[in-house]
């Protein structure tokens, strides 16, 4: 499961490099498309290499799912602008925030608990975020 981890960053990554150099020609939306059609991919060869029994959500949870989906487009879209137009080592660390949303909601909706890996874990994902604000500050020639 870690190397999962390690191929879903790598993956986000790539997808932050290609996204950069598409041509301005491709709009968003299209960027978009092709991201989402990945993932879906992606999910279901986890499915059948996983295979999970699929169920369908209850009423009560469908209207979290719309609203995840609806806030995951917004935020990827705005993601997806700011990466075309702005320096990558300005926006990058800013990515990083949604680290402090997904254990927040962890905690609050999934009854997660926060322990030494996860704080490991953040630390060495901010402090990366951090590192590349700071370098890009340094190779622009602003100390």
């Amino acid at each position: 499961m870690s190397l999962l981890a390690v191929i879903g960053m790598l993956g986000f990554s790539g997808r932050d490099l290609a996204s950069r150099a598409a041509p301005a020609s491709l709009s968003t939306n299209v960027l978009g498309f092709y991201g989402f059609v990945t993932i879906l991919i992606a999910g279901l060869l986890f499915g059948l290499w996983e295979q999970p029994v699929f169920v369908t959500p209850p009423p009560n949870s469908v209207f979290a799912l719309l609203a995840a989906v609806f806030f995951g487009i917004f935020a990827y879209t705005a993601l997806m602008k700011a990466m075309r137009t702005g320096e990558i080592a300005t926006v990058a660390p800013f990515r990083y925030s949604r680290l402090l949303f997904g254990v927040l909601l962890g905690v609050v909706l999934f009854g997660e608990t926060i322990d030494a890996q996860m704080l490991i874990g953040c630390g060495v994902i901010v402090g990366s975020g951090l590192f590349i604000l700071w370098r890009g500050g340094k190779v622009r020639g602003n100390t």
